[in-house]
């Protein structure tokens, strides 16, 4: 090196060379008082890890109970949700089904309203046929045989209507019934849901 490298480091300042280092206390053999204390701390740090371990564990199953539970949850609550619907369906049908028996219902009162004023006029001028003298229908000019077969038509007319009418009326029965169990079957849907 060169003198001037030289000078340069007899003028810095030397580090001072380490001391002795004292021995530390887990460097030495422990007293039997601190090996016990050392044990108990060891006892005590046992026992809060089991405890630790313990929680866990318990938290574990609590949220294995938890998620099952809410899984159970879900699939109550979806079944519920089918069953709703399918009662809302069950309804709309039932009351669609109603609506039609109650307008058939109507339709066929009409009807047998309809036959009732038409038997009514047949039984009126059936009378009325019944009425007239043969001899009197003979001096008019009429012909008697004309009087007994008008007389016989508006008889198969009446007996035809009152037919119908009657068969208007079991109809109508039978409507009435449906409907009944149509509104029955309502109210059990509506306890239902």
């Amino acid at each position: 090196k060169g003198t001037g490298a030289r000078k340069a480091e007899a003028a810095a300042p030397k580090a001072p060379l380490p001391k002795a280092q004292k021995p530390r206390s887990a460097d030495l053999p422990a007293s039997p008082q601190r090996q016990r204390e050392l044990q108990g701390e060891q006892q005590e740090l046992k026992q809060q890890l089991g405890r630790l371990k313990r929680q866990l564990m318990a938290s574990e199953a609590s949220r294995t109970e938890a998620a099952d539970a809410l899984a159970a949850s879900e699939a109550a609550i979806s079944k519920a949700n089918r069953r709703l619907r399918e009662l809302g369906d069950e309804r709309t049908q039932v009351e669609r089904q109603i609506e039609s028996l109650q307008q058939r219902s109507r339709s066929v009162a009409a009807n047998q309203s309809r036959q009732q004023v038409q038997l009514a006029e047949t039984l009126r001028q059936h009378y009325q046929l019944t009425l007239r003298d043969p001899l009197q229908a003979f001096l008019a000019g009429e012909n008697p045989a004309d009087l007994s077969r008008d007389a016989e038509y508006y008889g198969y007319l009446s007996r035809a209507a009152s037919a119908r009418i009657g068969e208007l009326q079991q109809r109508r029965t039978e409507l009435e019934q449906l409907e009944e169990e149509s509104r029955q079957k309502r109210d059990e849907l509506a306890n239902i849901a």
